[in-house]
């Protein structure tokens, strides 16, 4: 069930726990409570928190958490969606039927997957036209 009515508390220091910062906030009628090592933890925590009362978002009564969140919590990966279509279908499957299953889902994940990383970085920071400069020179030289 979602509501409006929510209410965020102050961070608790506890020094007696290893996470010794509690965040503690009520939906509801029920209190819910996460607790976290550093307090700039806890309070980073605090602030998304409460942004989503501002943005006027409703928190979910189960679990506490604003409704964009719970959505995310819950969405399916593309992954997962490929994993399980797969197992539903490669049972009966023969084996063309099977290759054109891979195929198809080889071609499209590609474009609804993101790669966020960037080139690789080399190891060394040797040009590679500095690379075979010295073992050259000593060959003329004869050294």
């Amino acid at each position: 069930m979602l509501t409006y009515d929510v209410q965020i508390w102050g961070i608790r220091k506890r020094p007696d726990r290893v996470a010794a910062y509690q965040l503690r906030w009520r939906v509801g009628h029920r209190p819910f409570s996460k607790s976290y090592k550093i307090k700039a933890q806890a309070d980073g925590r605090r602030s998304e928190l409460l942004a989503a009362l501002r943005n006027r978002e409703q928190f979910d009564t189960e679990t506490g958490l604003p409704t964009s969140e719970v959505q995310a919590l819950n969405s399916t990966t593309w992954y997962a969606h490929t994993r399980a279509y797969s197992e539903m279908k490669w049972p009966g499957a023969s084996a063309k039927h099977r290759a054109s299953i891979a195929d198809t889902l080889a071609t499209i994940t590609p474009k609804l997957v993101k790669d966020n990383r960037g080139p690789r970085t080399p190891r060394c920071s040797v040009s590679p036209s500095t690379r075979g400069s010295t073992a050259s020179s000593s060959a003329t030289t004869g050294r």
